[in-house]
């Protein structure tokens, strides 16, 4: 009996936990090595299955970043403290200036997702000087390191086949950027109020973070 050859690689599915994951219909290789932002269906496509597979360490990473906006510097230094609260203050470690940061509904649900999650089996809670997202080597509470975030952003969304050109932290801090300048009318006013809260020194910066050219402005196709 011959050998038969093996099925292309993108016919693979991969098994995670319970569940099946394979490539979305509409899964499309990444050409442009500038980092991109997502479309927040499918950030929130990740999010729930990080969620369905009790990913919270991944899931908080991802979701902060998603919903905050901050620079990872600064997610990486949250504590549960901070998150559980209708909104709390930081320091940006870049610019030196507070940013107030409200806790949305959607970040909410995964608070509660996770609450229930640690009653069902068992876990104690975190205490609330407890990094969100923290190195647990020798059994100590560190923050993760930048590279280490960065290293589990990648991977997290090779598994889920979240394709996006460049990924990295600032994936997520575009993503959000990109989804507050959707809801809120697409136009200057917009791009001015969200120049304030990412800090930046005009709404000509925030533009070019985000890669918004007029030719693109022109052309958003982005649904939410």
């Amino acid at each position: 009996m011959k050998n038969q050859d093996p099925a292309p690689a993108e016919n693979y599915i991969i098994q995670l936990g319970k569940r099946k994951w394979k490539k979305p219909k509409d899964y499309q290789p990444a050409k442009n090595q500038t980092t991109q932002p997502l479309k927040w269906k499918e950030a929130l496509r990740l999010i729930k299955s990080l969620q369905f597979d009790n990913d919270f360490e991944n899931l908080f990473l991802v979701s902060m970043g998603f919903y905050f906006g901050l620079r990872i510097s600064d997610l990486l230094k949250l504590t549960f403290g901070q998150i559980s609260q209708k909104h709390f203050e930081v320091i940006e470690k870049k610019t030196r200036k507070r940013r107030l940061v409200s806790i949305p509904k959607g970040f909410q649900k995964i608070l509660f997702a996770y609450s229930d999650f640690l009653d069902h089996n068992n876990l104690p809670r975190p205490k609330a000087n407890d990094f969100v997202l923290s190195s647990t080597l020798h059994n100590t509470n560190k923050p993760l390191h930048l590279n280490t975030a960065n290293y589990r952003l990648k991977q997290t969304f090779k598994k889920y086949f979240v394709e996006t050109a460049n990924p990295s932290s600032h994936t997520l801090r575009k993503t959000f950027g990109l989804r507050f300048y959707k809801l809120n009318g697409k136009n200057d006013n917009a791009l001015l109020h969200l120049s304030e809260i990412f800090n930046h020194s005009n709404s000509t910066v925030t533009r070019r973070y985000l890669g918004l050219t007029k030719k693109k402005l022109s052309k958003m196709t982005y649904n939410f």
